[in-house]
């Protein structure tokens, strides 16, 4: 019922390359550039993807304290997050293990996993497990030995491309950035250095190159940069 009325252009936004959706609504190449880089960040894809519509609707789709489409970052960095959780979860009596690595889920003879096999030999048993490993690692690593799990399921997981070109680094700078484009006016913040800044991507052809220099396994002669 939801779905029903834009049921056409749903399919379209999950299937069609990002570049056909941006062009049905701007004319500006550097602003459908700009907005590309969105709908292949984290994957080796290129806007000119099939289906990369969709990742750049997971970009977009969020909001961030009634903002739609705003990022933030947490105090204390992402590990914060991880404390976060860890707290909330002592506090309800769990017992948490670190250097602990897994070398396979168990399963009961009806087929459920009922618990962990640790690298050192040691077992754990439970009544459920949940995995925030990858379905690849989880199934055919971690239970490969498992008869519990089927062949096309094996399968069909192997085929999944985990590929990413991304590298991120965070920089701590001692001014602020001053670009010829538009030079800083004294020492204060501009609106541009309150933004995401792109660069090498004035166009949506420019990402494709770079991306297609990464296929051909090499480095981009002029990587995306966000």
């Amino acid at each position: 019922k939801i779905v029903g009325p834009v049921a056409n252009s749903f399919y379209e936004l999950m299937t069609a390359p990002t570049t056909k959706i941006l062009d049905k609504w701007f004319e500006s190449e550097p602003l459908k550039a700009t907005l590309a880089t969105d709908s292949c960040i984290g994957a080796l894809i290129s806007p000119d993807t099939p289906g990369s519509g969709y990742v750049l609707l997971h970009h977009v789709m969020g909001e961030l304290e009634g903002i739609r489409g705003a990022w933030g970052y947490p105090e204390g960095g992402m590990g914060a997050v991880s404390r976060a959780i860890a707290n909330s979860a002592l506090a309800e009596g769990a017992h948490i293990f670190t250097d602990k690595e897994v070398n396979s889920i168990t399963t009961s003879t009806n087929g459920e996993a009922n618990g962990v096999k640790l690298a050192d030999g040691s077992q754990i048993t439970a009544r459920m497990v949940l995995s925030n490993a990858t379905p690849e690692v989880t199934f055919n690593r971690l239970m490969k030995e498992s008869g519990d799990v089927p062949a096309e399921f094996r399968s069909q997981l192997a085929n999944i491309d985990y590929r990413s070109p991304v590298c991120k680094i965070n920089v701590a700078v001692n001014r602020l950035p001053n670009f010829v484009a538009d030079p800083n006016v004294g020492d204060k913040p501009m609106p541009h250095h309150r933004c995401t800044i792109h660069m090498n991507c004035e166009n949506s052809a420019m990402i494709t190159q770079a991306y297609q220099d990464a296929i051909n396994g090499e480095y981009s002669k002029d990587p995306m940069i966000e």
